[in-house]
């Protein structure tokens, strides 16, 4: 048997109860991370550009390792965020 109440006056929700409501995902925080692991992808792409130029300089090779390291980087964070938004 279903139960109705009425009352007058706001009910006060918390970021918690919001967050039940919407299935306890911040699509914001998914969002966020998705465009960070595209971020990173640009960067190893950016990186692995620089290693494949045509008699690529110590300059550029150690240019491209960098941006790769930093694209791999990039990526692990935005995987990490949509986990976090994901077990919130």
């Amino acid at each position: 048997m279903n139960t109705l109440v009425l009352s007058e006056g706001f009910q006060e929700l918390t970021m918690d109860e919001l967050y039940e409501v919407n299935g306890g995902v911040n699509w914001w925080g998914v969002a966020s991370g998705a465009l960070t692991i595209v971020g990173g992808a640009l960067s190893v792409t950016a990186g692995v550009i620089l290693l494949v130029t045509p008699e690529p300089t110590a300059l550029t090779k150690l240019a491209g390792k960098v941006t790769i390291g930093a694209g791999v980087t990039t990526i692990g964070a935005g995987i990490a965020s949509i986990g976090w938004a994901i077990d919130d």
